[in-house]
Parts: C-alpha cells; sequence; structure tokens
C-alpha cells in the first residue's frame, strides 16, 4: 500500500491527467447520449405530425374515394404521374432507414368500386408503367409476366416482377412484386398511368385503382396506400386564382416546423417569402420546383427590411398543361411539354427560440408573405 501511495506522489502529475481524460470522455458520452435522446424526441414528434415514412402524392392510408384528374380537350393521351416515397416531405431529414420492399397493385375498377369487365372496357386503351421503364404495358387479357433488373443511381441494384392478367375473381391487373428503397437515403418511385383520351372525352366509367404493400412484416410501422384516379375534362367554369396557408391546426413548439401550401387555378406568377431568421424552406422542395421558379429567382434572394432578413422566390404557377411542337419525319406533333400544377406542399423548419417565437400564430403567420399576380422586379 506505501509503495502504491509513493508510487502515485511521484506520478501525480500523470495520474491527474489520466482522471481527467476519464472525466471528460465520461462526460462527452453522457451529453452524447442526451443529445441523441432529444435528437430521437424530435425525430418522433416530427414523424407523428407528419405521418409515417412510406408516402406517395397520389395515394393514401383508408379507403379510397375516387378522384378526377382534368386534362385539356387537345391531349393525344391522359398521363397520371404517381410518386412512391420512403421519406415524408413535410420533414426533409428523415427517411426509412431499413431496406422497404413493397408490392404495387393496379386495377381497373369502375367509380362505385366494381370492376372493370371486358364489355366495361370496350376496346379503350389503359396501360401504366415505372417511369424507368422504356414501354407501357396495357391492361389486357392476355396474361404475360417479366422480371426487371433495376440499378438506381446510387449503385442499388434488385429484381422486381412484372404481372399482367386478367381473372374472372380480381378484373384486369398489373402487379409490380418485389419493389425496393434502399436504406441509405430519400428516394422515390414514380409510375405512370395512362388513359386513351376518349375515355375522358366519352364519360366512360373506368379508374385504376393503385395499392402500394408494404411487406407484411413492417406494416405495423408502415401504411397501406391507395387511391382510385381516373380522368376528365378540364371544366372552364373553375374559378382563376392562387392563395396560400398555412395547413397545421396550431402553434406547436413540440414539433421543427410547418406546412403551408399554394393551390389554385390559372395561370400566375406567385411572390412567397420568409422571414429567414425565424424559418427556412426544405431545400428538396426548391429542387423538386426548379423548372417552375421565374428566372432571377432559381435561388433564393435575400434582403434587409426593417433589420429583418426576407428570403424571396418567384412561381410561375399554371394549373393546365402546356404543350409544344416538334418536327417528327416532316410532321408536326403536339407534345406535352409540362403537366399543370395546381398544388404546391412547402415545409418550413424553425430557426429561432421555439418558446417565444413559435407559440403563437399571429407571429407565425408574420413570418411569411404570399403575393398572387406578382409583378417581378426589373433590375
Amino acid at each position: 500500500m506505501k509503495n502504491g501511495m509513493k508510487l502515485l506522489k511521484s506520478h501525480w502529475i500523470t495520474a491527474w491527467l489520466i482522471l481527467l481524460i476519464i472525466s471528460a470522455v465520461t462526460f462527452v458520452s453522457y451529453a452524447e447520449y442526451i443529445e441523441n435522446q432529444n435528437r430521437m424526441k424530435r425525430v418522433a414528434a416530427n414523424i407523428a405530425d407528419s405521418g409515417r415514412l412510406f408516402t406517395s402524392d397520389y395515394l393514401s392510408a383508408g379507403t379510397p374515394t375516387p378522384r378526377e384528374v382534368q386534362f385539356a380537350s387537345n391531349v393525344t393521351s391522359c398521363m397520371i404521374p404517381v410518386k412512391i416515397r420512403n421519406y415524408n416531405t413535410a420533414d426533409a431529414s428523415t427517411f426509412y432507414t431499413r431496406g422497404l420492399p413493397y408490392d404495387v397493385v393496379f386495377q381497373l375498377v369502375k367509380s362505385d368500386g366494381s370492376l372493370v369487365t371486358s364489355e366495361n372496357l370496350g376496346g379503350y386503351r389503359v396501360s401504366v408503367r415505372k417511369s424507368t421503364e422504356e414501354n407501357y404495358i396495357d391492361f389486357s387479357e392476355t396474361e404475360s409476366t417479366k422480371d426487371v433488373e433495376v440499378t438506381e443511381s446510387n449503385g442499388f441494384q434488385y429484381t422486381y416482377t412484372v404481372t399482367s392478367r386478367y381473372s374472372a375473381e380480381n378484373g384486369y391487373t398489373i402487379a409490380y412484386k418485389n419493389m425496393k428503397f434502399d436504406n441509405r437515403g430519400r428516394f422515390e418511385h414514380l409510375f405512370q398511368l395512362d388513359f386513351q383520351k376518349e375515355i375522358m372525352t366519352n364519360d366512360a366509367d373506368i379508374y385504376i385503382k393503385m395499392t402500394a404493400a408494404p411487406d407484411e412484416g413492417i406494416r405495423d410501422e408502415l401504411d397501406v396506400l391507395s387511391g382510385i384516379l381516373g380522368v376528365t375534362n378540364v371544366q372552364p367554369t373553375l374559378t382563376q386564382g392562387w392563395k396560400g396557408s398555412f395547413t397545421d391546426a396550431m402553434a406547436n413548439t413540440d414539433y421543427d416546423g410547418f406546412n403551408y401550401v399554394i393551390s389554385g387555378s390559372g395561370e400566375d406568377i406567385i411572390r412567397f417569402s420568409w422571414n429567414a431568421d425565424k424559418l427556412e424552406v426544405n431545400a428538396f422542395f426548391l429542387t423538386e420546383i426548379q423548372s417552375d421558379l421565374v428566372s432571377g429567382y432559381t435561388t433564393p434572394v435575400s434582403e434587409e427590411r426593417e433589420g429583418i432578413t426576407w428570403k424571396t422566390i418567384y412561381i410561375h404557377v399554371n394549373s393546365s398543361d402546356t404543350f409544344g411542337t416538334t418536327i417528327v419525319d416532316g410532321v408536326e406533333k403536339i407534345e406535352l411539354k409540362r403537366s399543370g400544377i395546381s398544388h404546391y406542399d412547402i415545409q418550413l423548419f424553425m430557426k429561432g427560440d421555439a418558446v417565444s417565437d413559435y407559440s403563437d400564430w399571429t407571429a407565425i403567420k408574420s413570418y411569411v408573405e404570399f403575393e398572387a399576380k406578382a409583378k417581378v422586379p426589373t433590375a
């Protein structure tokens, strides 16, 4: 014991440094643990607010009701693009961090939910495809099956199976089996539903019911999504105009942000500005609408007003499809250049003090400015 004390006294500086290092490591580890716990709480709160991490722009959980997408009468066909994602657009920081296998089934139905028969189909062409596929697959009574090998942009590889068939029990179906999302980031798959234009001009009662189902083993975490989609002519009596508003029900500092929706019809220039000291716009949203941003505002422009930094974008909104002409083999051909958009979802994340800056809706609303029929400043 005495020898030990002598040794300790003779090397007291070394011993003190060792104790200091152990204490520092212990403190840092504990701090990281507390931060991780808080981060987990924030993520859990966000997920509770924004929904689960298997989402779509046209599909939702629960029992679907028929929805008709409007097209102009001069289109050559009516294509509805449907995205399926492994994340929720309301939260830019989260995605499903395990592999996400799922199936997609397309089924022809009528507006009352009953199956479309060969008599109902009446020779009309209805098709679907994954956007990466070269050709559409028609709903047909001829059964077919094919395997498709996929290499995603990040190198992730898998094989899915597409089967088209007709049966008395299920009618016309096209099934995509063993679709997969990688677990290393935010990804989306795009499916395209294509209706022959005469289906809408002749008021044929034909819809596509689309169901996206995660593997059964993860359905306690992820919802089955579905939707019933059809096509119809643009209604000329629609009121033209655009508006913007928050969709959250109340101020709530348990979450890290808010949802804001711009919606309307017609063509317009929208100015959207936000208090950059209090809010930050989801960068994914800005990337997604790049083609709609007015030249000079493809990235937010900052300005100081009364000591506040505001950021502004101008959006060229147009709810109608835009067409152009090209010459193919000497023949002028009309092509869809841009699908009409009538709805923009914007996620706004908090940057200030959650308690003092976001507990009152009047204050929160003052951090955003919306202007329809806006004039873009000239240099």
